[in-house]
This record gives structure tokens, sequence and C-alpha cells, in this order.
């Protein structure tokens, strides 16, 4: 990788969260990484013509935030600089095409499919540049996955839902923020009063289907069944279970 020089497209997201106007990673090195990692993480934030050696950056936002938009473009500016770039997907997307990263706009990176973050390390190989889209499908160990491929000098982009549909926490997202080196927070526009959205909406059609997928970690959506929303027009949906308690609607997941 020493000859490999990655620069960076501006961003007009706040200090500390975005890429700078003049084409610099803000970084944010993990606590308690050694001082050998961070000078390395930094190495990054030194602006154009500085070799990358070993970063994460994780881009995360409610769904039609432009995540696996701006996780592409991330990658074919890599591809075009020259640097070795394989991407990765979970198995469970399977709304468009099983091989590639595939945007709501249609916009495509190939991709290799697979269910366990810990084989990510193995088929990364020899790239430089490692891309992972919809973290929310990954079980934990996707975290030490990104630890790994950054301490073996590889420079990994990941994107996925920052929160569910409740608008809690979506692991492992929490875990990678606080790994990542770089963390970049997307919006949409709110469907409803067109203010900046954060939150992904269920939309409940009535209570069997969603009664049916209740239990379903696997669910994945489109813009039929989910929407963005603002933090005032959000609305966590409930279900009424056989029993005739009401309960939150909690395990449905969509990007």
């Amino acid at each position: 990788m020493a000859a490999l020089r990655l620069t960076m497209a501006p961003d007009p997201q706040s200090p500390m969260e975005r890429i700078t106007s003049q084409g610099r990673v803000d970084v944010r090195p993990e606590a308690g990484m050694s001082n050998v990692a961070s000078n390395r993480a930094f190495r990054i934030a030194q602006g154009d013509g500085v070799p990358v050696a070993g970063g994460f950056e994780l881009i995360c936002g409610c769904m039609f935030s432009g995540k696996t938009t701006a996780l592409i473009q991330r990658l074919e500016h890599a591809a075009d600089q020259g640097a070795e770039v394989i991407a990765f997907k979970h198995t469970v997307d399977d709304r468009y095409r099983g091989n590639q990263l595939v945007t709501h706009g249609g916009l495509s990176f190939a991709a290799a499919a697979t269910s366990d973050a810990d084989r990510i390390v193995a088929l990364a190989g020899a790239a430089d540049v490692v891309g992972i889209d919809e973290v929310q499908f990954f079980d934990a160990s996707l975290t030490e996955t990104c630890r790994h491929l950054r301490a073996s000098g590889k420079y990994v982009f990941a994107a996925g839902l920052d929160r569910t549909c409740l608008g809690e926490p979506f692991e492992p997202v929490p875990a990678l923020v606080r790994l990542a080196n770089h963390v970049q927070r997307l919006r949409a526009q709110c469907a409803t009063c067109g203010a900046p959205a954060e939150y992904t909406q269920r939309l409940a059609a009535d209570t069997d289907p969603i009664q049916a997928h209740a239990t379903d970690p696997s669910l994945v959506g489109d813009a039929s069944m989910y929407e963005p929303r603002c933090a005032g027009c959000f609305h966590p949906v409930r279900v009424q279970p056989r029993n005739g308690a009401t309960e939150r609607y909690s395990s449905v997941i969509v990007s």
C-alpha cells in the first residue's frame, strides 16, 4: 500500500462528522488505540498525496438518506485512484441483485454476499479498501472484523441504519461508531413535513401483516413499507398481539 494515495470528496456535515472542504478527513481515534495505530489512522487526515494505511469510516442514518450512494461513491473514488477495492453485503438483502450493492436510485457496485462477518477478513484478501453495506444485518462480530481489517492496514468504509423503526440504537452500529475514525451521519427529507429526517417510520397497512412480521429480524422493505420522518412526525408503530395486549413493533429493519 505504499504507493496508494486516496483523497476524499468534500462534504457539508458538521466538524468531527464530516470530510472538510479542504479534502481532509476529520479523524477521531478510538479510545485505547495504540500510538502506532492512532498515528497510522491520522495519516489519512493529512490531505492530498498521503498514503493511506489503515482506517475506518462509518456512514449511517435513516432510510433513503443516501448511505449506499455515499458508500459506492467512496469505493469508486478509491478504485479510480488505483486502490484494489472489494465490497460486501449481507445475504439477507435480496431486494435487487445478489452480487451487487444497489441504491434505491439504481447505482450499483460489484459485491460479494455473506452472512458471516468473520469471513470478510479472509475474503478481503489483498484488497486495499473494503466496503461493507447494510451493517445492521450483521451480528456483533462485525465490530471485531472491522477492527482487524483496519489493524492489517486496510481502509474500511461501512454503511447502515443507526436507528430501528422504534427510534432505538440499531446494533451493531453503536459499537461501530465507537470504533470508527470518522462517522458521517446522513439525513433524508421527512415524507410528512419536508424537514430533515433522522428516523425510519414503519407504515402499517393493517394488523395481520404487521403481526406476521413482528418477530422477523430479516424483513427487508422499501418505500411501500417505510419512509423517513423527522422527530416531530415520527411515531413508532404498535401492534396488537394475539393476547390482546399492545406491544411495540420492534424487529423490522430496512435501509
